[in-house]
């Protein structure tokens, strides 16, 4: 596999098979590694000039960290047991015995604290959808939340609105934002997202923002 990075054509190398096989990646101009080969067991190129590299441990689990290939040198220690995609320059990760996860820069500095649930997803316009003990909410790039996780489910948002949606009993009222545990069927809503003020109630089954 041949990638490219900053004018930097590089290549994927592999050597033997799984569970016993390394990966390395080495420059085509200088036909020089840029990571050896030996270290890890896998390689995955997420952008903006990093790599995931993995590696198995004693009892056969794999940690992974982050690699700068600029640099030759891993940014961050194999601790995680998973690095996704950067988007706006953060990238969800997992790591610990009962896997919580938490958002990294490209420097493999922990911006946010490990709290959140593995549904939780990407940044996308400087906000992230994320799952807290079961329930969605918004955080901002300081990890601050926007919108406190409260919601079954958070859709689209677009400036200053969020389809959020709530499971409600048919006897449960919602007038506000807040929620309550409930296994009623999901009714959806709009609020805004500075305040958390509901514009639109919870008594529709879906709802989709546009721009005109």
């Amino acid at each position: 596999m041949v990638m490219k990075y900053a004018n930097v054509e590089f290549a994927l190398t592999r050597s033997g098979k799984w569970p016993n096989q390394t990966q390395g990646l080495i420059d085509l101009k200088t036909g020089c590694f840029i990571m050896p080969m030996g270290i890890y067991c896998n390689i995955d190129y997420v952008g903006d000039g990093r790599a995931v590299v993995y590696r198995f441990n004693d009892d056969f689990s794999i940690n992974c960290g982050l690699f700068n290939i600029k640099t030759g040198y891993e940014i961050a220690p194999l601790d995680y047991t998973s690095i996704g995609s950067f988007s706006e320059g953060l990238a969800l990760a997992s790591k610990g015995q009962f896997v919580e996860y938490g958002y990294i820069d490209i420097e493999g500095t922990k911006i946010t604290e490990f709290i959140y649930d593995y549904f939780s997803e990407p940044f996308m316009n400087g906000l992230a959808r994320v799952g807290c003990d079961g329930k969605w909410g918004l955080i901002n790039k300081k990890g601050d939340w926007v919108l406190e996780p409260y919601y079954d489910y958070i859709d689209k948002y677009i400036n200053e609105y969020a389809v959020v949606g709530l499971r409600i009993d048919e006897n449960q009222e919602h007038g506000g934002s807040g929620a309550e545990i409930s296994f009623g069927e999901l009714k959806c809503g709009i609020i805004k997202i500075k305040s958390g003020e509901l514009i639109m109630p919870y008594i529709y089954s879906s709802a989709i923002l546009s721009l005109w």
